[in-house]
């Protein structure tokens, strides 16, 4: 039974090869012939599974201790200041259109107060230069409520 199924799969394999290859010139027939293992043409190579080797990742020359996150508010904190600073010296900016800028400017420092004081492993240096952006803008912030710019 077996042989029978065997003889009647390569009738089949043969019908559809010269089918084919009348058909497509062959380049079905060589596909076909190569997936059978019936063609003179050498098999496909293969490579063991366990050849394959995992990717190393390049090396970064550069050291992050604290989260970045710190790093952006400082940097935003001093922007808000710069701003500040160049609206003081502007004559036609008048007190009242600086508060709303002054209030950000106390959230800010507030904010990355508390942010620098949550995460203790932090870069001494960028935690020595948070605290001191944060306390400046703090005393910004008392020098306007006092009315030092009168």
């Amino acid at each position: 039974m077996i042989h029978q199924v065997n003889s009647s799969f390569a009738s089949l394999a043969e019908t559809v090869k010269n089918d084919v290859k009348r058909t497509t010139g062959g380049a079905f027939q060589q596909a076909l012939g190569n997936a059978l293992g019936t063609t003179g043409a050498p098999a496909m190579q293969t490579t063991p599974a366990a050849s394959l080797e995992e990717v190393t990742s390049t090396r970064c020359d550069f050291r992050c201790d604290s989260p970045p996150t710190i790093q952006n508010m400082t940097d935003e904190l001093l922007d808000m200041l710069d701003l500040y600073s160049n609206q003081l010296e502007d004559p036609a900016a008048s007190l009242k259109s600086l508060e709303p800028i002054l209030n950000r400017i106390k959230t800010s420092a507030g904010k990355l107060l508390e942010q620098t004081e949550k995460t203790p492993d932090t870069d001494a240096d960028l935690k020595e230069i948070a605290t001191q952006s944060a306390m400046m803008a703090n005393n910004e912030y008392i020098k306007f409520q006092r009315g030092d710019y009168l």
